[in-house]
């Protein structure tokens, strides 16, 4: 039955009723509930798995506890399909609310980007973490859309260069809206221009609890709490762009990949429009590029 509600909401997405990156999530759910139940119809579930469902979602998938909330909400839905279509004659969740847990968003300040910057370590892949978090604070992009990036991501427009790709990673489970388009700035420049382009850029194949061992190091340096992480880059860049540069909030949800939702490919007509308004934008920006 899982597949059989994947089919008729593909057909959705053909028909453009409905987004090409919430398949992607959707898919990903029923992936993680084959996990769980197996061979076994999703509708033989009973109310009195409520909690081994949750510690399956929890420990054996790894999951963080809003997404194990999310992914109980997405089996609820398909339970209540089920129901429509009789082929249960109750939802057991349907009193079951499970609420998510508001999340802090940790950053380094401006300044504290700064100190970070000036640091270095005796060690060598100390040094090369820092680099690595230090483009994704640059960029706004997470651990996963860096190790994706290729020569074929960046661009030049108007005789400056832009980092161009499709769909954004929030993280395995959850793919983020997409059509990120960033600014080369001369610290960017820099940094590509340290590892001789994208394709070369390091630590791509390294498991995020690497580079955040390496990075320990820096946070005692430059006294920031010690749950920065390499997680943390990407809404350093969000700061540092509204507080440093002064971007317009329009302007960094293009370049971070939050405008224009909708798009369902990286079109020509987006990708001049925003390069248009963005290059207008960030022309008028004091020593943005320099």
């Amino acid at each position: 039955m899982l597949s059989e509600w994947l089919e008729n909401f593909k057909l959705k997405v053909s028909t453009g009723k409905r987004a090409k990156t919430t398949l992607i999530q959707w898919e990903d759910y029923v992936k993680k509930l084959k996990n769980y139940f197996g061979q076994r119809e999703i509708t033989s579930i009973l109310y009195s798995e409520y909690d081994k469902i949750i510690t399956h979602f929890e420990t054996v998938l790894n999951l963080h506890t809003n997404t194990s909330a999310h992914l109980f909400k997405f089996l609820k839905r398909i339970l209540e399909y089920a129901v429509s279509c009789d082929y249960a004659t109750k939802n057991p969740f349907r009193t079951i609310h499970v609420e998510t847990v508001e999340q802090k968003k940790i950053y380094l300040q401006t300044e504290e980007l700064h100190s970070l910057e000036g640091h270095t370590s005796p060690l060598k892949e100390h040094n090369i973490s820092k680099d690595v978090f230090l483009f994704c604070a640059y960029t706004g992009f997470s651990y996963s859309d860096y190790k994706n990036l290729t020569n074929k991501n960046l661009i030049t427009y108007k005789n400056r260069q832009f980092i161009v790709i499709d769909f954004r990673r929030k993280s395995p489970i959850m793919k983020r809206y997409g059509k990120s388009i960033v600014p080369v700035h001369k610290k960017l420049s820099l940094l590509i221009a340290k590892y001789n382009g994208l394709d070369n850029l390091p630590m791509k194949k390294n498991e995020n609890s690497t580079t955040n061992k390496h990075l320990k190091f820096f946070w005692g340096k430059i006294s920031v709490t010690p749950q920065m992480a390499l997680k943390n880059a990407r809404h350093t860049f969000s700061n540092y762009a509204r507080k440093y540069w002064r971007l317009h909030k329009d302007t960094i949800q293009i370049i971070t990949g939050h405008a224009n939702r909708e798009t369902k490919t990286l079109d020509m007509h987006y990708l001049d429009e925003n390069l248009e308004t963005l290059y207008a934008h960030l022309e008028n920006i004091k020593n943005f590029w320099d």
